[in-house]
């Protein structure tokens, strides 16, 4: 469906703000197919609303284990194979983003992957 997108946004001959927010429409109304089906996650919302609310990396952690259930633990071995500085990157960058335009998520988002080119970290986690 994405190829699709693509490939009508592309043969658009002139794009103005208009037309393109029309095709997304027609493609937004077409993706309500599945809107009957369940949230996957939805019998876990309310322990990740509990265990991920908190405002730190380790506090996460900590409320992982705390819980102890199977959907906790399990969350804890993905979060260990982690990068523990992507990790922290990548929650004040949740927080900071929820109260952010479009624009400016999308610049920190840039400045951010820039930043983290410039260190040894990206190239040795591509490498591993």
């Amino acid at each position: 469906m994405l190829a699709m997108l693509e490939e009508d946004l592309l043969a658009l001959k002139s794009p103005s703000k208009e037309n393109i927010a029309s095709v997304l429409e027609n493609y937004h109304t077409e993706s309500k197919i599945d809107r009957d089906k369940s949230f996957i996650l939805e019998e876990h919302m309310d322990k990740i609303n509990s265990c991920f609310s908190a405002n730190t990396v380790e506090e996460i952690i900590e409320n992982l284990q705390q819980d102890g259930s199977s959907f906790a633990l399990e969350q804890l071995k993905v979060i260990n194979k982690m990068s523990p500085t992507s990790l922290k990157i990548t929650l004040r960058q949740l927080m900071e983003g929820s109260s952010k335009t479009l624009q400016e998520v999308l610049t920190m988002e840039y400045r951010l992957s820039q930043a983290c080119m410039r260190g040894h970290d990206f190239h040795e986690g591509v490498r591993a």
